[in-house]
């Protein structure tokens, strides 16, 4: 059985200054995966999104504050149990960025759900995800922004955290 394991202020520091990217490097994500975003809503959607910076800005805008979101309420508390556990891995890191990477997809497409039963329609995924390809290009895109967003961490704060200290 693993030891409970307190961090000092060190390694706090070195959480903090992983975590706090987080945001920007899902957004920066964003902007980068938005050609393919765009590309797929022709084929999902039938129409593009529109001209190409004015609406991969303010996607990766809202990206990142999700990713504020989910950082802060999410991400850290997880990341401060486990770290009491033991020695962070690169497994675990990497994995829990491709769950939380679809947590703001999931959260979006549960409140289209609850709409269509407030107003007495059965969700299905033509109606909440615009088909199978849309969940599809949903997960895909919530799992490239998780796991590119926990390698960085990983790169930077991770791997420090992973060591054994006693």
């Amino acid at each position: 059985m693993r030891e409970a394991r307190t961090l000092s202020v060190e390694d706090e520091k070195t959480l903090m200054r992983g975590l706090a990217v987080q945001p920007f490097v899902a957004a920066a994500m964003a902007f980068l995966l938005f050609p393919g975003i765009d590309y797929t809503g022709v084929l999902v959607h039938g129409a593009p999104a529109g001209e190409f910076l004015e609406a991969a800005f303010p996607f990766s805008v809202l990206v990142g504050m999700a990713g504020s979101f989910v950082t802060g309420l999410l991400v850290y508390p997880v990341l401060r149990w486990l770290l009491k556990r033991g020695p962070l891995t690169k497994t675990t890191t990497l994995i829990s960025g491709a769950v939380f990477g679809n947590v703001p997809c999931a959260l979006i497409v549960a409140a289209l759900a609850a709409r269509h039963v407030s107003r007495g329609v059965t969700p299905t995924l033509s109606n909440t995800t615009y088909s199978a390809a849309g969940a599809l290009r949903l997960v895909v895109l919530g799992t490239l922004i998780g796991v590119v967003s926990a390698a960085v961490f990983w790169f930077l704060s991770g791997r420090r955290l992973g060591e054994h200290r006693t």
